[in-house]
């Protein structure tokens, strides 16, 4: 009996139409395209309405995209450049894990055998606390691990040589495995977490083991400090680059010459889960890292590096910790299509810390979805000639390459580090990235919008930080963007207080305010109520409150404080606000009341009856509400005041 065939038979081609096989003008069936007719058809369609806000694609830094673009974002040529330097075929699926406490070495072997068995193609380990390397430790975690065809990557950025050592006693101990990998020297990634004065101890380490011919070591490149601290995109390419070339002139001075070092180079950027930012800045780094081994005498093949994308922390929440999965995915799809060679993805509990390994799991699966389901390893350069991609790619070089002009030209990183202005830089842009949190602008799905009812926040492991030093430069504070809104359901605690909605007119009036109340009370770890008073059947749009009306209005006032409200907002449409809010105000005190919607010209006169605050849609939310929760007397963290 003959073995089973390992493939499903194909079906036999089909045979060609004789007639599409003859050739056919379908060219003499339709009109010649006509631009100029185009877009006058589409201009009457928008019936008055602004051709730019309705027809074209804002990106960020204030470019568009238009709607129809007659010309390439890049010429020819070089678009098909960045295409040969993208990525072919799989990508590597790194699954990064943090070196503990040394009695947490059995549960971190463990995971590293679970992951590399599961279907990860290499491991990195992380050394947050700086404990450094020794060759025992690590032939112990690896013990169970299938090393043979994986990658191990080793954080080496605060001990290289020791690193490198522990690599040669693993290789040592398992001499008939081949596995790939090496130890990644960061020489900035301390200096810009305030956890060393200066990156020469790296650039001294990484240049004797390059001279002693260690083909292990890797001079780490990352833009993700910068990422994290909340960077844009062209100041984390900006800071990469600079970074790339301080280390070259280092490595130069301790006889490393620079075409040498660029065979040893790794690059990393962050994944933001914005899908049309991730392509653009992948490609983007694709071009300018080229540019960078030309202005060197290189080719852009021989200067190529390996471009490791990695999921940012900064968009990740403590709470639906499940929804940080499809935060996961988004980014895995924007490395893939972005041509990454390596990717790695964050557990959904990685704001936690807790190691779960069902979070483990499901970050690795979502590899392996996207490549085995959704085929992303069989594209070549998907998102290569797409207008709005390619046309943001431009942009970010273009931007990048003037702030690393701009560093060149105050001495290079270290000494514009040491001045101060790129941390004040990147902080301002923080700064603006938070206020768009704030004022849900940027969407923080099971958090600042849908957020779960009484849902309360798991325990956290406290974080490994190695430990600060001083007289280096300032360094770059990672940013949490989601900090301000968890801080409101902590302060909330395991007892919400009431938020009464008190809602005015039909329903059909006040559903929409109404409903936004709602979300916003929940995202603020507060109680919505709604009432159950039935409005009358017969209400005007204008005028003063009738007397059912304000029988109606009091009858909320009433329904409030049976319902031992701590506060309540009013909702009801801008006609419905105008005559009835002053009265229900005052009917509702003692209680803070709040307003949904924008005051207009009623704004004091409603403040002196009572309203003290006004939610809308553009309004400092988060503030607002950690605002109310401080006259409710809880107690609320101040950054988010």
């Amino acid at each position: 009996m003959s073995a089973p065939d390992a493939h499903p038979p194909q079906p036999a081609p089909a045979q060609p139409d004789p007639q599409i096989a003859a050739g056919i003008d379908l060219a003499r069936w339709f009109p010649p395209a006509d631009p100029a007719a185009w877009r006058a058809a589409a201009q009457a369609a928008l019936k008055g309405k602004a051709w730019d806000k309705v027809m074209e694609l804002e990106l960020p830094g204030g470019q568009r995209a238009p709607a129809l673009a007659t010309a390439p974002a890049l010429p020819a040529t070089e678009a098909l450049a960045v295409s040969r330097l993208c990525r072919r075929g799989p990508w590597e699926r790194l699954s990064e894990l943090s070196l503990g406490a040394v009695d947490e070495d059995d549960a971190l072997g463990a995971a590293i055998a679970d992951e590399l068995t599961r279907g990860a193609s290499s491991v990195g380990l992380a050394d947050p606390g700086g404990q450094g390397w020794a060759g025992p430790r690590l032939v112990r975690l690896l013990a169970a691990a299938p090393l043979a065809g994986k990658g191990l990557w080793l954080d080496a950025r605060h001990d290289a040589e020791g690193a490198l050592a522990a690599l040669d006693a693993l290789s040592a101990a398992r001499p008939a495995e081949r596995w790939w990998g090496g130890a990644l020297v960061d020489p900035w990634g301390p200096l810009l977490a305030g956890e060393a004065a200066s990156p020469s101890p790296a650039h001294d380490g990484l240049a004797r083991a390059l001279q002693q011919g260690f083909d292990r070591a890797r001079l780490l490149l990352s833009g993700l400090p910068w990422a994290e601290a909340g960077a844009p995109p062209a100041w984390e390419l900006a800071g990469l680059l600079a970074a790339a070339l301080d280390s070259l002139r280092a490595l130069a001075d301790r006889g490393v010459a620079a075409p040498h070092a660029l065979g040893y180079v790794r690059l990393q950027l962050g994944l933001s889960g914005e899908l049309v930012v991730d392509l653009a800045k992948l490609r983007a780094l694709r071009r300018l890292w080229a540019k960078l081994g030309l202005a060197l005498g290189l080719t852009p093949e021989a200067s190529r590096a390996d471009l490791h994308a990695r999921q940012l922390d900064r968009g990740l929440c403590a709470y639906d910790l499940h929804s940080n999965a499809l935060r996961a995915t988004v980014a895995g799809l924007g490395g893939a299509a972005g041509g990454a060679d390596a990717i790695s993805l964050r557990p959904y509990d990685a704001p936690l810390r807790s190691g779960l390994p069902a979070a483990r799991r499901l970050a690795l699966h979502t590899h392996l979805l996207l490549e085995e389901e959704g085929h992303l390893g069989a594209l070549d350069d998907l998102a290569g000639g797409a207008y709005s991609v390619e046309g943001l790619a431009a942009g970010l070089c273009a931007e990048a390459w003037a702030l690393l002009q701009r560093i060149e030209a105050a001495g290079g990183l270290s000494a514009a580090l040491t001045a101060g202005w790129p941390q004040a830089e990147v902080g301002a842009a923080a700064a603006r990235l938070q206020v768009e949190v704030d004022k849900r602008q940027r969407t923080l799905v099971g958090l600042s919008e849908f957020a779960w009812a009484g849902e309360q926040r798991p325990p956290a492991r406290a974080a490994l930080r190695a430990p600060a030093v001083a007289g280096g430069p300032a360094p770059l504070r990672p940013l949490r963007l989601a900090a301000p809104w968890e801080a409101l359901r902590d302060a909330a605690g395991a007892t919400p207080q009431t938020l009464f909605l008190a809602c005015i007119g039909p329903v059909a009036r006040h559903a929409a305010r109404a409903g936004f109340a709602e979300g916003l009370a929940l995202a603020g770890g507060l109680r919505p109520v709604r009432p159950s008073v039935a409005w009358p059947t017969s209400t005007p749009v204008e005028g003063p409150a009738a007397p059912d009306e304000r029988a109606a209005l009091q009858a909320l006032a009433e329904e409030a404080r049976a319902q031992n409200a701590a506060a309540a907002i009013i909702c009801g449409d801008e006609a419905d606000t105008a005559r009835l809010a002053l009265p229900l105000a005052a009917a509702l005190q003692p209680l803070p009341v709040w307003l949904a919607g924008r005051p207009g010209a009623d704004a004091e006169a409603l403040r002196a009856a009572g309203v003290v605050g006004f939610v809308h849609v553009g309004a400092p939310l988060a503030s607002a509400l950690a605002e109310l929760h401080a006259r409710l007397g809880a107690a609320i963290s101040p950054e988010v005041r």
